[in-house]
């Protein structure tokens, strides 16, 4: 049963960090948001992903053939990936490390793929960006297990980890192109960047599986960072965090993004590894 819920939680887990994440950033901007289907418009996000599903799909005719594949690899990844909490190992932080890692990659491909120069764009800078962030990102996430040699996904809380918490969530934005760092698909400058060409189901799956690795994100910032117990209520506190960050910024260039990641949040992390690690 546990088991049964658990599967429940993190299939529905997208939806509702979506609908937070767009409930918070209308009340941070004297908005409503969401407010019909149901009460706090709670399900929009579902409403919303069945609309796509019955959307016509239109696809390019250059586009590569393992164009409309991409969105379900990337998708079946992520979900593999929650794994590390249902059977916990040491070492699993690497897991979540790599998965990060495929992930850009696979983004990279779904820009590639398109045969468009907003999507190669796009894609373009997804991954310099992630390249820049995921260094800091791989710090943080390890930095934990130095305190006693675990790398299990799943830690106790540590006060020295407090400075580092300011500094995850702030990569993390850069991880899941939050505002100030949505620059791989900024609207106003390369349509929907990297997802330009993808529509109907395939973009309710993209959009699905981009709040899939928001609400991963979230959980593991927070069972790294503030102990067992509570996993998911703790992910919510995190990704309420993020939501109110990402309403409160305007977007960087892409090359102050890279500038700021290297000048700024690399020593920081490094900081915080050096802090705890001499504790």
């Amino acid at each position: 049963m546990e088991i049964i819920l658990g599967l429940a939680l993190l299939l529905y887990s997208p939806f509702f960090f979506d609908w937070m994440e767009r409930k918070t950033r209308a009340r941070f901007q004297m908005r409503f948001g969401p407010k019909y289907n149901t009460a706090f418009g709670f399900f929009q996000p579902v409403f919303d992903f069945l609309k796509l599903m019955g959307k016509r799909r239109n696809t390019p005719s250059n586009v590569e053939p393992y164009f409309e594949l991409l969105p379900f690899v990337r998708l079946c990844v992520l979900l593999s990936a929650f794994t590390v909490w249902f059977i916990p190992f040491s070492y699993s932080v690497f897991v979540v490390v790599a998965v990060l890692m495929v992930d850009s990659m696979v983004v990279w491909m779904m820009g590639y793929a398109q045969r468009n120069r907003y999507a190669l764009v796009g894609s373009a800078r997804n991954l310099l960006q992630k390249i820049s962030f995921e260094i800091p990102l791989f710090i943080l996430l390890i930095t934990p297990g130095i305190t006693d040699g675990d790398f299990n996904i799943i830690h106790n809380f540590n006060p020295l980890l407090v400075f580092g918490f300011f500094i995850v969530v702030f990569v993390a934005l850069a991880e899941l192109e939050l505002i100030p760092f949505d620059a791989p698909h900024a609207g106003e400058e390369i349509v929907a960047g990297w997802a330009t060409e993808y529509s109907g189901p395939l973009l309710a799956f993209t959009n699905y599986t981009s709040n899939l690795k928001f609400a991963f994100l979230s959980l593991a910032i927070a069972t790294l960072y503030f102990g067992p117990g509570f996993f998911w209520l703790k992910a919510v506190v995190v990704g309420f965090v993020l939501a109110l960050l990402n309403a409160a910024f305007a977007r960087y260039r892409i090359t102050d993004v890279v500038s700021v990641c290297w000048r700024v949040f690399v020593p920081l992390s490094i900081l915080q590894m050096v802090i705890v690690w001499m504790s």
